[in-house]
């Protein structure tokens, strides 16, 4: 009988221990998952609150600039503040027909060819089509202007509206104080030179507006004390609260606090703001911006500035 020969089949080795594999379970993703939801639920606000921070900082840095470059336009005219309006300075005026600080449209021409660009541009002018942009265009230049500047914006085009400003179409968020060689809104008298100014670090030069029309027609009024209505509404554009600039030159952020303003839609011209219940004071918000105008009279209690 033929020798036969038993085939023997090696099993393979058997894999150290600790290296077999297996997949996740239903459940174990599922904790994973949520894990990373709560940490996410945890880093968005933080996130949300960084970046609206750092815009702040950008529109008080924005509100600086302003200040300064009026402060640098009543230097080189022999104290005349520049007007804050949007259009010339009325025959009555101090000093009648001087230029305004921006045109009275929502356009980058309004901007460029007011009288407070050359104090935030290093005194260079625009060119277009070989031409300085000045004021006087007719619609034609007009339109090659903003054509021009909205395919190269310059530098610091972007100083005017404020990055959290949330109307996109905006071209320009801040408003002058009307005081300041404006015209004699809300009752109060202009002051015209800046050493009319008595209290510059209690005077605001610059706020925010909130004004869907996008170029905030004239100047930001307030109505004189104690009169207990808004003419001109803040805007809220940071925390529920505004920048603003004095005419010292430094800025400053308001929370405002009175329901009342927080509720202020635009169009609420002249807007009555009733009293507390358990005060004679009017919004004090109001009373705050009434101090802050620089003009007498001023609100009484806390909010009469010092000597």
């Amino acid at each position: 009988m033929p020798a036969t020969s038993k085939v023997t089949h090696a099993s393979p080795a058997p894999l150290p221990r600790g290296t077999g594999r297996r997949a996740f379970t239903l459940v174990e993703l599922l904790v994973v998952i949520g894990i990373v939801i709560v940490i996410y639920s945890f880093l968005i606000p933080a996130l949300w609150w960084a970046k609206e921070n750092g815009k702040r900082v950008s529109c008080q840095s924005n509100h600086h600039q302003l200040a300064i470059g009026a402060l640098q336009y009543a230097h080189n005219n022999r104290g005349v503040l520049i007007n804050p309006m949007t259009m010339n300075t009325l025959s009555n005026s101090v000093f009648p027909g001087v230029a305004p600080w921006v045109g009275s449209n929502n356009d980058y021409y309004s901007l460029i060819s007011g009288t407070m660009w050359p104090y935030i541009n290093g005194g260079n002018a625009i060119m277009v089509n070989g031409a300085a942009v000045i004021a006087g265009f007719n619609s034609t230049q007009i339109a090659a202007v903003d054509a021009a500047v909205a395919l190269s914006p310059p530098k610091n085009i972007s100083l005017y509206v404020c990055p959290s400003d949330f109307v996109e179409t905006n071209i320009r968020t801040y408003s002058g104080n009307s005081f300041l060689n404006g015209w004699e809104g809300g009752g109060l008298p202009y002051v015209a030179r800046l050493d009319s100014v008595k209290r510059p670090a209690e005077t605001f030069y610059f706020i925010d507006e909130f004004d869907t029309r996008g170029y905030n027609m004239n100047g930001f009024e307030v109505n004189a004390y104690p009169n207990t209505s808004w003419i001109d509404v803040p805007g809220r554009f940071h925390f529920s609260g505004n920048d603003i600039s004095f005419a010292d030159g430094h800025v400053e952020w308001w929370k405002w606090l009175d329901p009342v303003t927080l509720s202020m839609q635009p169009g609420d011209i002249n807007r009555s703001d009733p009293l507390p219940s358990n005060s004679n004071l009017p919004n004090y918000d109001l009373a705050r911006m009434q101090r802050m105008v620089g003009s007498q009279p001023h609100s009484g209690g806390g909010y009469v500035p010092s000597p």
